[in-house]
């Protein structure tokens, strides 16, 4: 997903850690 990679700069955390958000 493009937006996690996003979300991850956004945030400035791995798409790994929003991949826990969003479970």
């Amino acid at each position: 997903m493009k937006s996690t990679t996003q979300l991850a700069k956004k945030y400035g955390v791995s798409s790994q850690t929003i991949r826990n958000w969003i479970k």
